[in-house]
């Protein structure tokens, strides 16, 4: 099942003519357990590469976990989840891959939401100047947990953000140009 979907990625690559930059190798893997297995994850990037995946790979952690675990993958992006502290975040995400673009793969501007429980949401200002914090550092940056204002129902929409964010209806709504074809 797994190389039957990689097989379909293959020619979805930006380097194929397609709209994929890039894949996500694994998803806060350091938060599973103390006894992490490099050998699992260079096996998931191996399998990746030798099936034809060219594009950056990268993984998304919770920074104190990569900082705790000394988790680095050769060839592969380091990027960070978080919620605030955004700044010096991504100096030390820097600090760990001086050599790599800095990526908030998470951007948590609300959270989960269960049944019977008042909606998670953050603040416009906060969320206006996290962003934008991000942003000035020269960061890429990927809201998770979006509740937007184009549904009516509780969903979670992951948007790529390329540009500036913009204030309607006292709602946070991405600005979005050229993202895919």
């Amino acid at each position: 099942m797994f190389l039957g979907l990689l097989l379909l990625f293959f020619c979805l690559q930006f380097s194929y003519g397609g709209p994929i930059i890039a894949f996500q190798i694994e998803n806060e893997y350091a938060s599973y357990s103390d006894r992490l297995s490099s050998e699992y994850m260079v096996h998931l990037r191996n399998v990746m590469m030798k099936e034809g995946l060219i594009e950056l790979m990268f993984t998304s952690d919770n920074l104190w976990e990569m900082e705790r675990k000394k988790y680095y993958l050769p060839g592969v992006m380091l990027t960070v989840n978080l919620q605030k502290d955004e700044v010096d975040s991504l100096k030390r995400l820097k600090t760990l891959q001086p050599d790599r673009p800095l990526m908030v793969a998470e951007f948590w501007p609300g959270w989960f939401d269960n049944w019977g429980d008042g909606h998670h949401k953050m603040d416009l200002g906060k969320v206006l100047t996290r962003v934008s914090n991000i942003l000035k550092a020269g960061a890429s940056v990927n809201l998770y947990m979006f509740h937007g204002i184009y549904f009516n129902t509780k969903i979670f929409l992951s948007l790529m953000i390329l540009g500036t964010l913009r204030r309607d209806n006292d709602k946070t709504t991405p600005q979005i140009s050229n993202v895919i074809g």
